[in-house]
């Protein structure tokens, strides 16, 4: 633990000034050891690799900013990130992204952004076809219906009914989701 300096503790300080180093450095990159390319996964130019070495150091600033209570901060790193993944069609990196810019904007009570979002998230789950984090999705809506409830974004006594039948079929459509990948045989690989 460190030593507590408002929201962030001195270790996470630290931590964000080396981050923000590195972001800074890889920005000043023109290029990359060549050792680095072969090391890839998949073939890539060293402007890619450059790119991806760049969003994953967004994504590090993200997180540190989003754990810390600077949501404002976390969101800007983010959609920074997302824009890489959207330029490079890279669907995992945005169920990532569209996951914490809808926490980001449920925090800060702009609640239609935050659907959105959740919805792009969905979208790409059920694009790479993974179960879990579609199930996911779902669980994270139920808990946006649960939000506007708490925070009586309602004007009726309907309306709120309607976001809590809302948020039961979202949590049970998740529910239902992971059981029925568990009841599911895989096929033999």
């Amino acid at each position: 633990m460190g030593i507590t300096m408002g929201k962030e503790t001195r270790n996470e300080k630290e931590c964000t000034e080396l981050m923000l180093k590195a972001l800074q450095c890889i920005n000043d990159c023109h290029h990359l050891d060549p050792r680095l390319l072969r090391c890839s996964e998949k073939q890539a130019d060293e402007q890619y690799k450059i790119g991806h070495l760049r969003s994953q150091i967004l994504m590090g600033l993200c997180n540190l900013y989003a754990s810390t209570g600077f949501v404002e901060e976390s969101t800007h790193y983010a959609k920074l990130a997302d824009q890489f993944y959207a330029e490079h069609d890279m669907y995992r990196g945005r169920i990532q992204t569209s996951f914490i810019l809808g926490t980001n904007y449920l925090e800060l009570g702009e609640f239609d952004s935050c659907l959105i979002y959740y919805d792009r998230g969905l979208h790409f789950a059920e694009a790479v076809n993974d179960v879990v984090e579609g199930a996911y999705y779902y669980v994270a809506t139920n808990c946006y219906y649960m939000t506007l409830i708490d925070y009586e974004q309602y004007k009726t006594k309907e309306e709120r009914l309607q976001l809590l039948q809302k948020a039961v079929a979202t949590g049970r459509k998740g529910l239902e989701i992971l059981n029925d990948s568990i009841n599911t045989p895989r096929a033999a690989t």
